[in-house]
């Protein structure tokens, strides 16, 4: 229904969830998760894309004799996107071709399992394309104050609840940042920021390259192949 209310533009996202106070919520095994996700991906992908079909397996037994109506838009079925934070979890979304997301990955992380991934996928055969997706926690308030505070205690409870680390207190009277690369303020403040921060980098990687010239140009043409030299410059004669 949703991918025709939206005329063809469903994406089904897939997660096995993640920790252990997430599936005794639910009274499932966490052992047994991986086994129960692999086999319910099966039969969601074959009740989308198959007319009729009967299933019987270890932990589901499903018979569909019957069309979905109203019929899908998107053909075979909408793409899938699947919660990837372990290596294997990474290698069944490259096997299959299935864009994956992550929760709260530092760009250090996030490019190591960017490049793994890429790595299995060109090895099944499938052609890399540039799909990512990332998520972050966001809290847009009046003013750059009240966010943090209010954010910073929801998501310490939030990650209480769930058996995860606590965020440190903001001890900044007016905390621009919060751990983990979460950020608070108005969406205009946050925006501005973000391209503060850009031509903030743009600018260091300019001067770092235009120092390396200049080091190259007063060290003579053996510079670059050569080991750099300790001894002080002339002076002028």
């Amino acid at each position: 229904m949703l991918d025709n209310l939206t005329g063809g533009r469903l994406d089904m996202g897939l997660g096995r969830s993640l920790r252990p106070p997430e599936f005794e919520a639910f009274g499932v095994d966490q052992q047994q998760s991986r086994e129960m996700f692999l086999e319910s991906f099966d039969i969601i992908r074959r009740v989308w894309a198959d007319e009729n079909f009967v299933h019987r397996g270890k932990y589901w037994t499903v018979r569909k004799d019957a069309p979905l109506s109203p019929p899908l838009v998107q053909r075979p079925h909408p793409p899938f996107l699947v919660s990837a934070q372990s290596e294997e979890s990474l290698c069944w979304a490259a096997e299959h071709d299935i864009p994956f997301a992550q929760i709260d990955a530092t760009v250090e992380q996030a490019r190591h399992d960017q490049a793994f991934y890429r790595e299995v996928q060109t090895a099944h055969g499938h052609a890399p394309v540039p799909r990512f997706y990332l998520m972050r926690e966001i809290y847009v308030g009046d003013n750059d104050v009240a966010p943090c505070l209010r954010h910073g205690r929801a998501l310490d409870d939030h990650l209480r609840r769930k058996g995860g680390a606590e965020d440190p207190p903001c001890s900044r009277p007016r905390c621009r940042r919060l751990p983990h690369g979460r950020r608070t303020g108005t969406t205009h403040q946050v925006s501005a920021r973000r391209r503060s921060r850009a031509r903030e980098r743009s600018r260091a990687t300019s001067r770092r390259r235009r120092a390396s010239r200049t080091r190259r140009a007063l060290q003579g043409p053996g510079a670059a192949t050569g080991p750099r030299s300790k001894e002080p410059l002339p002076g002028p004669p």
